[in-house]
């Protein structure tokens, strides 16, 4: 058997997709219908104002998805919780790979995908409907699918670090994922503005850094969206490996 074979096998990464879906298929249904349900009944109240509106809007979908995948992700190793939950997950027929990329692939594409589709299809179909029962004139949200794409290239890369919070604290992980980043994105806040005040000490006064006679030039950082995707892109690709090495050590 082939070194690439024991890392990766088409076959045991179709198993362990199937059993994935298997698994969230049912809580999907709940969560989707639970929130799509809410937004249906501010709909539904909204038509004895003077201004109708479709709760079920690109906004509220945009907030609900950043929920929907970010708490996903805190639970997605929640298996390993406890001593027999961990040894039954970490005997699974499956390398430690393809257990990292079944949980991503679930979690951050088709779960999404269908809680898009599913938002989408209703805020239309019940848009319709109330208007023909009604008589109203409610207008449904174009959704636009570019503003949904950068928003879950976004969400990828906070999941990252839901991933390996999974993985790290199996218990109450949201909670302790949560703190440790806002402590880690503080600590930096910091650590910037330390060094900002060294650098630009010519430019600093208090809390403020002033700028005059145009000498503080900062068009060349400016219309370089490339360099923030960039950074996106290798912070989610370092948490994921991270993920992945901090599950090759847990042990049965």
């Amino acid at each position: 058997m082939s070194s690439n074979h024991l890392i990766f096998s088409q076959k045991r990464f179709s198993n362990l997709i199937k059993r994935e879906i298997k698994l969230s298929s049912r809580t999907l249904l709940y969560v989707t219908l639970s929130i799509i349900g809410i937004s249906l009944s501010g709909t539904f109240f909204s038509l004895f104002s003077s201004n109708p509106t479709q709760v079920l809007s690109q906004k509220n979908l945009m907030v609900s998805l950043a929920f929907l995948m970010i708490i996903w992700a805190s639970i997605s190793f929640n298996e390993i919780s406890s001593t027999p939950g961990r040894q039954a997950y970490l005997s699974l027929p499956s390398s430690h790979l393809e257990k990292v990329l079944s949980k991503w692939l679930n979690i951050s594409l088709v779960i999404p995908v269908l809680f898009v589709f599913a938002y989408i299809v209703i805020s239309w179909t019940s848009t319709l409907i109330i208007n023909l029962i009604t008589g109203a004139s409610i207008m449904h949200d174009p959704f636009s699918a570019d503003a949904l794409i950068k928003e879950m290239l976004i969400l990828f890369s906070i999941q990252s670090v839901f991933y390996l919070g999974s993985v790290m604290w199996p218990k109450y992980s949201l909670f302790k994922t949560g703190i440790a980043m806002m402590s880690v994105i503080f600590a930096l806040m910091g650590i910037t503005a330390l060094f900002a005040r060294i650098i630009f000490h010519e430019y600093a006064n208090g809390n403020h850094f002033v700028i005059q006679n145009g000498d503080f030039n900062m068009d060349f950082i400016s219309g370089q969206d490339w360099i923030v995707q960039l950074l996106i892109a290798a912070g989610t690709l370092f948490f994921m490996v991270v993920t992945y090495l901090k599950l090759k050590e847990k042990q049965l």
